[in-house]
């Protein structure tokens, strides 16, 4: 079984820039079930020739903050013009109450 893809830069190797449609959405657990929760990003963005898309930063711009508990997912997924897609999943927790601390 191969190791799943994290995605956190999206590299261009060629000689001319591409397009990508990019779309990153955070998904809560809830019901048995994932749902969307938030989307962060969802546009098209262009990946400079021997360059990379730096999906961390682009990320972090957002200035997300999720305040419900809860088990979450990070969903990204990119399209080329071809119509491929990669997709990466993360998974975390949000508990934001105090843990009860052990006598």
């Amino acid at each position: 079984e191969s190791e799943p893809i994290h995605l956190s830069k999206i590299e261009n190797i060629g000689d001319a820039d591409f397009e990508i449609i990019l779309s990153i959405k955070i998904q809560k657990f809830k019901d048995s079930n994932w749902t969307d929760y938030r989307e962060i990003i969802n546009g098209s963005y262009s990946v400079p020739a021997k360059g990379i898309l730096d999906l961390t930063t682009l990320f972090n711009n957002q200035g997300v903050k999720i305040d419900d508990n809860g088990d979450y997912r990070l969903n990204i997924t990119s399209i080329d013009s071809s119509g491929k897609a990669i997709s990466s999943v993360k998974e975390f927790s949000v508990y934001s109450s105090p843990l009860p601390i052990a006598d």
